[in-house]
């Protein structure tokens, strides 16, 4: 199967991804929505990779593989960085992986600076960064011999994104590729307003709503500050489907002055747990484990017996 982005493919320019100012202000906004209840995964994420560098004889294999798929602005890659555990000479690749060039940029240059400090005490730790989408990641990493896997995160709801008919079963089948067979997991996350839990019948009535507007100073920018209106939502049909659009502004602080405007949005699938527990099957997966983590609803994902 070939490479399906839908977010890239439906929106075009205006995906918010995919717009170069967009990042910083990516960063800004989550921290204010969502504070720490985005990093409810690293103590999963740090056990699983502890797990995977513990496995083995040292030196049988070399390295240990870590992807984080939908990496953004490299939040994941950074927590583990700065977490003080890495050992100094246990080869880690830890792999970025975004369809979005953009933040892919942005998280290379916030990134650069921790890594450089860390050469010293973890000189076999490196970090790499690959744009592909969800749909053919696998076969990217495959040719930069950045395989076979020991873990893949799709956290914070990414799956979410995956709208188009065939993205999910194909992003599936790229994981069961990549994954280190035997040991090989992969965690992935809901967001629980898009998962719709085995046992419930018809989806809710979805309404249009409107989030509150903001105003975020751009700390690396001085002088002026992001200015997003209020969101618009529209459901298909089916009330599966939902587009976002916002138009966000950089003012200048002196005159109110815009100096970059831009409307922008995105699409968001809901799930039900039984269609995604039949795709992982097919797939010739199995669910080890699942965890509630605040906001988000997390699998942890194997190569079936």
């Amino acid at each position: 199967m070939g490479d399906i982005d839908s977010q890239h493919d439906t929106h075009g320019p205006a995906y918010a991804y995919a717009n170069a100012t967009y990042p910083e202000f990516y960063d800004l906004w989550t921290t204010r929505l969502f504070g720490s209840d985005t990093s409810s995964d690293i103590p999963i994420v740090l056990s699983t990779l502890n797990g995977a560098l513990g496995s083995g004889e040292p030196g049988a294999r070399d390295p240990v593989i870590f992807v984080d798929l939908g990496t953004g602005t490299g939040r994941v890659i950074k927590e583990i960085l700065g977490a003080s555990a890495l050992p100094a000479h246990s080869p880690i690749a830890l792999v970025g992986v975004d369809h979005s060039r953009a933040m892919l940029a942005r998280a290379e240059r916030t990134i650069a600076p921790l890594l450089a400090k860390l050469s010293d005490s973890s000189p076999a730790t490196r970090v790499e960064w690959v744009e592909a989408s969800a749909t053919t990641y696998a076969d990217a990493l495959s040719q930069r011999a950045l395989a076979p896997a020991d873990a893949v995160l799709f956290s914070v709801g990414s799956i979410a994104h995956l709208t188009a008919p065939g993205e999910l079963r194909a992003f599936l089948a790229q994981t069961a590729a990549l994954l280190r067979a035997p040991g090989g997991v992969a965690l992935v996350s809901f967001l629980d307003d898009f998962f719709v839990p085995a046992g419930i019948g018809a989806l809710p009535p979805r309404a249009a709503e409107l989030d509150e507007g903001m105003r975020l100073p751009a700390a690396e920018r001085p002088g002026t500050t992001f200015v997003k209106l209020p969101t618009t939502e529209m459901w298909d049909m089916a009330g599966e489907v939902k587009t976002e659009r916002f138009e966000v502004s950089l003012e200048r602080a002196e005159d109110g002055e815009a100096i970059w405007r831009e409307t922008l949005m995105w699409s968001l699938r809901v799930l039900r747990e039984e269609v995604w527990l039949d795709e992982v099957h097919r797939a010739g997966l199995m669910v080890q484990e699942k965890h509630i983590l605040g906001i988000q609803i997390m699998y942890v994902l194997a190569r079936s017996l």
